[in-house]
């Protein structure tokens, strides 16, 4: 494949290749999904010693208390990174519809797979430990579960479990189901968009999403939380707006480095605000989110790398490394952390507050470490199959 050819000022210019010319990674996409599923990681540690549907953690934990924000997030960036190399490339289309879908099951399917069978084995070895838990105390958000039952093995397999209620085992697998589904629609709003306009895109996906919603609501459906789609729409609508920016190369009129994140940051305060209206919470934070990944890619270092030019230096080094294995670390966090509750932290005793920090020290810990091993063993892999598909 030939470089992508730039203009004078440095704007990329639409490609002449017909296939999608790979676009590399954006180093602060990277950090805000490291820094989603750090979050998410906090999130599960306070439910292990504060499950839902128990007393509340104290108020000046309340902080850790909005793991869904996390998915809000990484439903957008999902849209906004899939749409990425065709909004650059100022391309109308995804290329081939199954050519497509079979490069984002290489990539997405064997980690989820590979992950989901852990799971089940560490609930069938070890149902007795589990159920009476280690802590004496506090029980863990795993109390009171055993072996899988062969129907939640069944839907998982299929990532059908967001259509069916089933016990879970491993709480944080509900949203790939979700993230899945959304992908048979991605070239389809893809095309909407490109055809008749983003804004009509993202309008006709928020009548769509938002219908299903009320639609769907007290059935087992309704854990597809169709609204979803509206997000994944704005995520796709962002790329071609920033695509749109980069050609043309306006010079933005305020600092994208500090306006970015103070945006990241009002998105999840909104989202704060708004927790007990989930839909709301979900749309305008995640519009405010998207709004904050467009500003970002408005940086000079975000335009060196669309323009396949070498970025400058860039702070947040670590969080952009573990960006490279967040879906591993999106997927084995929970076990990883509940292993170490039981086994660790439970038994000692603490106080829940100071159960909680150590529990996030130690198992965050444990988590990437036990990510980086599933992306060692099979994502790097998978990732290297998805490339090789040309759609």
């Amino acid at each position: 494949m030939n470089d992508p050819e730039t203009t004078p000022a440095g704007a990329v210019a639409p490609a002449t290749e017909p296939d999608l010319i790979a676009v590399p990674r954006l180093v602060y996409v990277d950090q805000l999904r490291a820094l989603a599923a750090l979050y998410v990681a906090v999130f599960h540690a306070l439910l292990v010693i504060w499950p839902a549907g128990g007393p509340d953690a104290p108020w000046y934990l309340q902080w850790a208390n909005h793991g869904h924000f996390g998915v809000t997030a990484f439903i957008v960036l999902s849209g906004f990174s899939l749409a990425l190399k065709p909004a650059v490339r100022a391309k109308r289309t995804a290329g081939n519809y199954w050519r497509f879908m079979w490069k984002r099951s290489l990539r997405m399917l064997p980690p989820y797979w590979v992950a989901l069978t852990g799971s089940i084995i560490l609930l069938y070895l070890a149902p007795a430990n589990v159920a009476r838990g280690s802590s004496g105390g506090v029980g863990g958000e795993w109390t009171g579960k055993g072996p899988v039952p062969f129907r939640s093995v069944v839907a998982f397999f299929l990532l059908v479990h967001d259509m069916f209620k089933v016990p879970s085992p491993n709480s944080p697998l509900w949203s790939i189901a979700v993230e899945w589904h959304l992908y048979f629609v991605f070239p389809v709003l893809l095309f909407i968009g490109c055809r008749f306009g983003m804004k009509w895109m993202v309008g006709g996906s928020a009548v769509a999403g938002l219908g299903l919603h009320y639609a769907l609501w007290n059935t087992s459906a309704a854990a597809t939380t169709p609204h979803f789609l509206t997000l994944f729409a704005i995520g796709i609508a962002t790329a071609y707006a920033l695509g749109s920016f980069v050609r043309g190369v306006d010079p933005p009129r305020w600092n994208p480095a500090v306006n970015g994140w103070i945006l990241i940051a009002a998105s999840f305060v909104s989202f704060m605000l708004l927790k007990r209206l989930e839909l709301a919470a979900d749309l305008v934070a995640g519009t405010i989110f998207a709004i904050g990944v467009y500003v970002l890619g408005q940086r000079e270092e975000s335009i060196a790398e669309l323009a396949d030019r070498s970025p400058r230096a860039v702070g947040g080094r670590a969080l952009m490394k573990i960006g490279l294995f967040s879906y591993s670390l999106y997927l084995v966090h929970s076990p990883s952390e509940k292993i170490v509750w039981h086994f660790v932290v439970g038994p000692l005793g603490l106080n829940p507050t100071v159960a909680f920090f150590l529990l996030v020290a130690t198992g965050i810990v444990a988590s990437l470490i036990a990510a980086f091993a599933l992306y060692l063993i099979i994502e790097r892999r998978s990732m290297a199959w998805s490339r090789r598909v040309r759609v």
